[in-house]
């Protein structure tokens, strides 16, 4: 099983990544933009990022675990979702590697935590 200090070096590697191909190719600084989605031809709801309101989404929620699970899986599901519109728009070698790569660790992760889930409570 994946671990979340796995799950936390993986991304930030991934993001470390999207920043220098993002440079590479438009020789300018990658800037944080929550609506981008949308030139994907994604709804925030799509792309998983409808819930970006931060710990908020869970504080206080019981049981935590599930309720941190059934916030993950969706954002999840909308990173595999990106990944595979790249897929479909560029022929860029490292940023189709890169977007393959976050598919399989999304869908591996989101297997996890489905299986987390069902074991914990059994839905």
């Amino acid at each position: 099983m994946t671990s979340p200090k796995d799950i936390t070096r993986s991304q930030t590697v991934e993001i470390d990544r999207m920043r220098r191909i993002h440079e590479r190719l438009f020789n300018a600084p990658l800037e944080p933009n929550m609506g981008l989605h949308t030139e994907l031809g994604l709804s925030a709801k799509e792309a998983g990022m409808d819930h970006m309101d931060g710990a908020a989404m869970i504080r206080g929620k019981r049981p935590f675990d599930r309720a941190f699970v059934e916030e993950m899986i969706p954002h999840h599901e909308g990173a595999t979702r990106m990944a595979e519109v790249v897929l479909g728009k560029t022929r860029d070698r490292e940023l189709r590697t890169l977007a393959q790569e976050i598919i399989s660790a999304q869908r591996r992760e989101i297997r996890e935590m489905t299986e987390f889930r069902e074991r914990e409570y059994g839905a």
